[in-house]
């Protein structure tokens, strides 16, 4: 007799938030998770996560605390997370991201009009795989405005990356509204996302929309997102809209983008190798807004690039 047995069976997880609990073991939708929380405490590599419309939070399921500001969905390499489902999809080809909103929320105080309970950070990405999937997403509310330097998460700053959090991680990120997040603080950089990478880690973003948010504090930067790269990858944007994002304060940068090259990376300086690319993107509407010093603040409305040799195409 001959046993075959696959050792890379990939297994789906449901998450439904109209469930009645989460005692669901997630197999169907008829067994989903209540919380997406909950998915990902089972999900390991090469799992996929099927969500139902509906709002998530990061301080609600499995190994959460409710009200935890440092509460956030950490996204394990290699898994596949698609939002966008009505509860009944049978394949990915049926559902419908645009109609079945999907929402990452870091409102976990339930305090719409006040933000200074927010979790520091909605979605957070490291050292993971370009097998790593979030799709189908709005990811909103994150406020990342805790103290600098020496707040620091599990070695993330505080102030960085109220929406997206993604440091040394080529995720794959389509489908997605990155919109009504926001940094503050001196130096506090990406509102809507923070990307950070060494190495060969490169982000990828398709058809997605990054809009009204904001980093405020002397020196912030990267109102929608700002790319600090130190890496032989090169992150894209593919189709993508940026528009109605800001900075605001002394000096600060990049409205809508931030692209910063580190000195002696493959992308420094002129002639460098590409670390940055926009491909048929919409930069529209952002803002740098001057400070108290007007003529040493406010470049960059659009995207502000230090070092680097972003290509748009």
């Amino acid at each position: 007799m001959l046993l075959m047995v696959n050792l890379n069976a990939q297994t789906t997880y449901y998450v439904d938030a109209e469930r009645p609990d989460d005692d669901g073991d997630g197999s169907s939708w008829a067994t989903a998770k209540q919380y997406l929380q909950s998915a990902l405490a089972l999900a390991v590599d090469g799992d996929e996560i099927w969500v139902a419309a509906g709002t998530y939070y990061p301080d609600e399921g499995e190994g959460a605390a409710g009200n935890d500001r440092e509460s956030n969905f950490a996204i394990p390499s290699g898994v596949k997370v698609y939002g966008g489902f009505a509860g009944e999809e049978e394949s990915l080809e049926d559902r419908d991201w645009e109609g079945n909103e999907t929402i990452l929320s870091g409102d976990i105080d339930g305090t719409a009009d006040d933000n200074s309970g927010n979790a520091y950070h909605v979605v957070i990405m490291e050292d993971v795989s370009e097998e790593t999937v979030l799709d189908g997403f709005t990811i909103t509310a994150g406020n990342a405005n805790g103290a600098p330097n020496v707040a620091v998460i599990y070695g993330r700053d505080s102030q960085r990356g109220g929406g997206i959090f993604n440091r040394n991680g080529s995720p794959r990120i389509t489908n997605c509204t990155i919109s009504g997040n926001s940094t503050e603080g001196e130096r506090s950089r990406g509102g809507g996302m923070y990307n950070h990478n060494e190495g060969s880690g490169a982000v990828t973003l398709t058809n997605c929309t990054i809009s009204g948010n904001s980093t405020e504090g002397n020196y912030s930067e990267g109102g929608g997102m700002y790319n600090y790269n130190e890496s032989s990858g090169v992150d894209k944007l593919i189709n993508c809209t940026i528009s109605g994002n800001s900075t605001i304060g002394n000096q600060s940068k990049g409205g809508g983008m931030y692209n910063h090259c580190q000195y002696g990376s493959p992308c420094y300086g002129v002639g460098g190798n590409a670390n940055f690319e926009l491909i048929n993107c919409l930069i529209t509407g952002n803002s740098s807004q001057s400070g108290s010093v007007p003529d040493r603040s406010g470049p960059g409305g659009g995207i502000y690039n230090f070092n680097g040799s972003p290509r748009l195409i």
